[in-house]
């Protein structure tokens, strides 16, 4: 785990923070791109691996609809959210 992301959420925690909010959008990485997240999927797992390690509650943002997508990205993001399974999810 990368111990920047986790000596981050530690400290979170340590000043009260139970939970988190984060504007996932898509699971397609082209949606993401043409939405200028910055991240790929891999540092979301990563990143609420460390959160939840940390005993922070995940809420996931999603998105449908933006302008690339279509009927399979936007499946893509449903299956994205179920695996997540976040605390909280806001579609």
């Amino acid at each position: 785990m990368d111990t920047v992301r986790e000596g981050m959420v530690d400290k979170l925690k340590r000043t009260g923070v139970n939970w988190l909010a984060f504007g996932i959008e898509a699971a397609s990485e082209r949606v993401r791109d043409d939405a200028q997240k910055g991240f790929d999927q891999d540092e979301a797992y990563k990143t609420f691996e460390a959160v939840r390690a940390a005993g922070i509650n995940v809420i996931a943002n999603f998105i449908f609809g933006l302008p690339e997508d279509d009927l399979e990205t936007m499946q893509a993001t449903r299956d994205l959210a179920i695996e997540l399974n976040c605390e909280f999810a806001n579609f």
